[in-house]
């Protein structure tokens, strides 16, 4: 008997009408796991090695001779484009401008985060559950699903254009091939709209959920919405025109955010000021230290003085109680006392 089939469901089914649809990557044989702490090493160190290339070949195409080493990733370069039907002989395909570097540069901090998260000192060969996820739309999605199947060559094309398919997802699969692993992608609808003006409203929906952007944990370069490199009236930018300009709420916050910083700045001059003041008052302090001591020895010197003028006055007392007792008048003490001033030597008593 027959085992029985499993049944699409009815908004699964990639009919032709518009609608979301997502493409997950896991590897061959896993059971839909994606890669391991180590199998994310070999892979950004191919992402880098292939921007490697593309910078030797800039500088080439600028008259600048390549060594040898530099020649061998080129080649290296030219085999990584031909694991999706891409290839070239005279450039890197999948990077072929500033715009295409940005988004790899970015694909490798994106498998940087996700190496990050799985740094288990005790499980780098554990794999990942999920693997990084692309959501995009299409008003055919019979076509467009089928077309992201990992045939020969993505799509089913030898010669295929990095521009109609994500540039990132091409980048990952070609990346993990080349690390000596089996890439595979499943692709499924997740949402079917009524109407294609809903598609973006819907796409950015899909896209908040799975945190498939780029900058998060997945492939989506451009917004949910819109289109990458192409300037058009999305209902993104629509918002941003509401946000911006009509409502308030961004020329509010702006008016909040600088009365912030004039309270900060007056806070700071505040601070400023007290500590000039508390400079200042270290300045007096040492100026009032130094003061003290001056006056502490003034008054050593003081009470040495006053203390021989008590000396003095004890022997003035004495002699004039002398002189009471023998009889001396105040005329001849002072004879004494001038005697005294020619020679202080000598006491003459008429």
């Amino acid at each position: 008997m027959a085992a029985p089939r499993r049944l699409v469901p009815t908004f699964e089914m990639p009919l032709m009408r518009q609608g979301i649809y997502a493409i997950d990557v896991y590897i061959e044989n896993r059971g839909g796991k994606f890669l391991s702490y180590d199998e994310i090493t070999r892979v950004i160190t191919e992402l880098k090695d292939y921007i490697k290339a593309y910078r030797i070949n800039s500088r080439t195409l600028q008259g600048r001779q390549a060594d040898i080493g530099e020649r061998m990733l080129v080649k290296k370069a030219y085999a990584f484009d031909d694991a999706f039907g891409t290839s070239a002989t005279d450039k890197t395909r999948l990077i072929s401008n500033s715009a295409d570097l940005f988004v790899a540069n970015n694909l490798v901090k994106a498998l940087q985060r996700r190496q990050r998260a799985a740094t288990d000192p005790r499980q780098f060969g554990v794999h990942q559950i999920q693997g990084m996820q692309y959501v995009g739309c299409s008003g055919d999605l019979g076509t467009r699903v089928p077309a992201y199947a990992t045939n020969t060559a993505l799509g089913g094309k030898r010669t295929l254009d990095p521009a109609s398919i994500n540039t990132p997802l091409i980048l990952l699969l070609s990346a993990i091939k080349a690390s000596g692993l089996v890439p595979k992608t499943v692709s499924r609808v997740i949402l079917k709209t009524w109407e294609p003006g809903l598609l973006p409203m819907a796409e950015r929906l899909v896209i908040s959920l799975a945190r498939s952007n780029y900058s998060q944990d997945g492939l989506n370069v451009a917004e949910g919405g819109g289109q990458r490199g192409k300037d058009g009236a999305s209902t993104m930018r629509q918002m941003e025109y509401e946000v911006l300009c009509v409502r308030s709420y961004f020329s509010t916050n702006i008016e909040l955010s600088l009365a912030d910083l004039d309270r900060r700045r007056v806070f700071l001059n505040n601070l400023k000021a007290i500590d000039d003041a508390r400079g200042d008052i270290v300045k007096l302090s040492r100026e009032y230290d130094g003061h003290k001591l001056t006056l502490d020895s003034l008054r050593l010197q003081h009470a040495t003085v006053t203390a021989e003028e008590l000396q003095w006055q004890r022997l003035d007392d004495i002699t004039m109680r002398v002189c009471l007792h023998l009889g001396i008048q105040d005329e001849e003490v002072e004879e004494v006392e001038e005697v005294e001033g020619e020679d202080e030597g000598a006491i003459v008593v008429d």
